[in-house]
């Protein structure tokens, strides 16, 4: 999946730069006027990450990344500013900024900071696909089955969850088979090791 990086900045000599340092790096770039234009066109699903001017009329660059944490988009975003000071850095980190760059803008640092953003992107977009993924298959289970995942994963023998469930043993290990099966697991090892990565059923290990 192509990766872009958004450049939002109300300055036209400065978008046009921006926009010729990331294709001379072979990066694919989309440039924007203001927050409103780019908010209308953006994609959260794809890796990417957004470069964002602090002062723009109608909405700053802080504002925006405040907007964007708020509807839920993860875009790395590297704020660019000629008036750098420090509240407005420690209000862009405590939003998540993946960094605040001063002008004038080192080409090569930037280029590597761009990188590292899509990079922890495509990371990030992974990580919720197979969250999501696992998510789907654990929702499919019956009522009875994610009880017995759960106590699996807590650690219960498959004695011990039969008798928490009032159940028999050939019961909880039939459900256990079919648990495996629906997951796509061989053991318990990777039962746990699935729950884990996925985020579910941490409060419980």
């Amino acid at each position: 999946m192509e990766s872009t990086v958004y450049v939002v900045d109300d300055d036209a000599d400065m978008r046009e730069s921006l926009m010729e340092l990331i294709k001379s790096a072979g990066l694919r770039a989309r440039a924007f006027a203001s927050a409103r234009e780019f908010l209308e066109d953006c994609d959260c699903g794809r890796p990417a990450c957004a470069l964002l001017d602090v002062r723009m009329p109608d909405m700053d660059g802080l504002d925006l990344q405040e907007e964007l944490s708020k509807r839920g988009c993860d875009i790395p975003v590297i704020i660019i500013t000629a008036y750098g000071d420090v509240p407005g850095a420690v209000r862009a980190f405590q939003h998540g900024a993946f960094d605040f760059i001063e002008k004038p803008i080192s080409g090569a640092k930037l280029l590597e900071r761009i990188r590292e953003a899509i990079d922890r992107d495509v990371q990030s977009l992974s990580r919720r696909a197979e969250f999501d993924a696992i998510t789907e298959k654990v929702s499919a289970l019956t009522p009875k089955e994610q009880q017995v995942l759960k106590l699996l994963v807590e650690g219960r023998s498959l004695m011990q969850t039969a008798e928490t469930l009032d159940r028999s043993v050939k019961t909880v290990e039939a459900h256990a088979t079919r648990i495996k099966k629906k997951l796509g697991v061989k053991n318990r090892v990777e039962l746990v090791r699935m729950a884990l990565r996925a985020g579910i059923l941490k409060d419980s290990l």
